[in-house]
């Protein structure tokens, strides 16, 4: 399957620009190196478009991953940051990039950056965001101390379809229950999170059994 990744680049902060410039650009490569996608789309502003993304495409020369740039004309609006990346997202899977198989990194850029592409992400349920948080020395990156996280936006989207979960039940909808907690526990990796929807499949299973059976009666 092909894979994607939206990145958001911005220009780092400290005294040394020409330093932390490049140590922000290298951080982003290896991040899109070990993701190894198809695909690559930039959200930059104007000025990461002009000091950093120059210094991150020559890491990427060597490799077949295509890339396209977007940018942002307002990086202190959030709504303006959100459309533009989820317009990224419905582009990458008009193009045949299942959302599945689309990873948003938000590790670089403003606050409000990363907030506008991570809310974009979460509507979209894309397979993950990932944040590569690294130890700084005079606002560089020290080598040697990245440590690369990787959230799914199912985990923050699971209550909210676990209430749809109760009501369906209530309901005495249970394969609905199923079909939406199949979805859920394929794609959650953390074993408590799991045992729990592995307990309400249970249930939903009994439950519907059960109607089975007095339907037969009937």
């Amino acid at each position: 399957m092909k894979k994607a990744m939206v990145v958001t680049v911005g220009t780092g902060t400290g005294p040394n620009r020409d330093e932390v410039l490049k140590s922000l650009a290298q951080t982003i490569v290896t991040s899109i190196c070990n993701s190894r996608p198809d695909k690559v789309v930039f959200i930059v502003s104007k000025q990461s478009k002009k000091e950093t993304l120059p210094l991150i495409l020559p890491g990427l020369k060597d490799t077949n991953i295509n890339h396209t740039v977007v940018t942002l004309e307002f990086i202190d609006d959030i709504i303006h940051i959100y459309r533009k990346a989820s317009k990224c997202i419905h582009e990458l899977i008009n193009e045949g990039f299942d959302k599945h198989n689309i990873l948003v990194d938000y590790t670089s850029g403003t606050k409000v950056m990363s907030a506008g592409t991570i809310s974009a992400a979460i509507a979209f349920e894309v397979d993950a965001m990932a944040y590569t948080s690294v130890k700084k020395e005079k606002g560089m990156a020290v080598k040697g101390t990245e440590r690369y996280t990787i959230m799914e936006p199912v985990q923050i989207l699971m209550q909210k379809k676990l209430d749809s979960v109760t009501d369906l039940f209530n309901a005495h909808r249970f394969e609905t229950c199923l079909d939406i907690l199949d979805h859920i526990g394929q794609k959650l990796s953390g074993i408590t999170e799991k045992d729990t929807i592995d307990e309400l499949i249970t249930l939903s299973r009994a439950y519907d059994l059960w109607r089975q059976q007095i339907f037969s009666c009937v």
